[in-house]
């Protein structure tokens, strides 16, 4: 599956990049939103470089994440897995599943939280016991896993000015941003 992996990933770099260079042109986010976030953009969200660099860091690693599922597994024999790694799969799968539905809810409204956070929640304390080697790479998965996530579910609860609402959203981008990668390393 290595070829077709390559070309789905290699024409989503393709339209990545050139997102990144109209979005500054015209000012509008729109589309490099829309495709690393798979969501509405937000109206507040205006064309500076620090969000230009966190939509692009999103689009690479959503290339990482094509690359690495789409070109199936390794080949060989199936590594035995235990119960932990067991559950963790389910949760990751359920998270999936509840990553496709959120961008059919009509509004974000706190079962809409509920339905895409409580996965989430379960692959970060899953997560750990099966990665987790040392105690300081599981309290980084768990501090980025529930602060990009955590963040994401209090925010619009709280309120918060302009500014700081935009900091909160950068924090807590940072965090899944982060999350995400080593969740795909692992």
């Amino acid at each position: 599956m290595g070829v077709p992996a390559l070309i789905v990933t290699g024409v989503y770099l393709r339209a990545l990049a050139v997102a990144v260079v109209v979005a500054p042109a015209a000012g509008d986010l729109g589309a490099l939103w829309w495709m690393t976030l798979f969501a509405a953009p937000e109206a507040s969200i205006q064309v500076t470089w620090p969000n230009m660099l966190l939509l692009t860091l999103a689009g690479l690693v959503v290339a990482w994440a094509l690359w690495e599922c789409l070109r199936g597994p390794l080949t060989g024999p199936p590594a035995e897995q235990d119960r932990d790694t067991r559950h963790l799969r389910v949760a990751l799968y359920v998270a999936a599943v509840s990553t496709l539905v959120n961008p059919f809810l009509v509004t974000w409204s706190l079962w809409g939280a509920v339905e895409t956070l409580m996965p989430m929640f379960g692959v970060v304390l899953l997560l750990s016991p099966v990665v987790g080697r040392t105690r300081r790479r599981v309290l980084i998965l768990q501090i980025c896993g529930l602060l990009g996530y955590g963040g994401t579910a209090v925010g619009p609860g709280l309120a918060l000015s302009g500014h700081e609402a935009g900091a909160l959203a950068l924090v807590t981008g940072f965090a899944s941003l982060i999350w995400t990668v080593l969740v795909l390393r692992a």
